[in-house]
C-alpha cells in the first residue's frame, strides 16, 4: 500500500508500527496483541505507541481501506455452518 510507505517515510517508521498506531487510534477499547520471534521486533512493536497518526491520516488510511473488496463470507451463519460440518 503505497499511503502506508508515504506514512512510514513521513514518519520514520516501519510500516508495521504504522498499521499499530492506526489500530491504536481507531478506538479506545483496542489493545492489539502482538506476536514477534525476534527482541528486535518486539521493540519495533512497542514504539509503536509513539507513532501518532493525525486525524487527516487515519482517515485516509480508513478511506483506502474500505476500497479493498473482501471476498468470502464472514458471517455468523457462515461460521455455524462450518461448525457443523466438523
Amino acid at each position: 500500500m503505497d499511503l502506508i510507505t508515504n506514512f512510514d517515510n513521513q514518519k520514520g517508521a516501519t510500516p508495521a508500527q504504522i498499521s499499530l498506531a492506526w489500530m491504536l487510534h481507531k478506538k479506545d477499547m483496542i489493545v492489539p496483541i502482538l506476536g514477534a520471534r525476534k527482541p528486535e521486533r518486539i521493540q519495533e512493536n512497542l514504539s509503536a505507541a509513539d507513532v501518532e497518526l493525525t486525524d487527516n491520516e487515519f482517515n485516509q488510511i480508513e478511506a483506502e481501506l474500505a476500497k479493498i473488496e473482501i471476498h468470502g463470507d464472514r458471517t455468523d451463519k457462515h461460521i455455524a455452518k462450518l461448525r457443523n460440518m466438523i
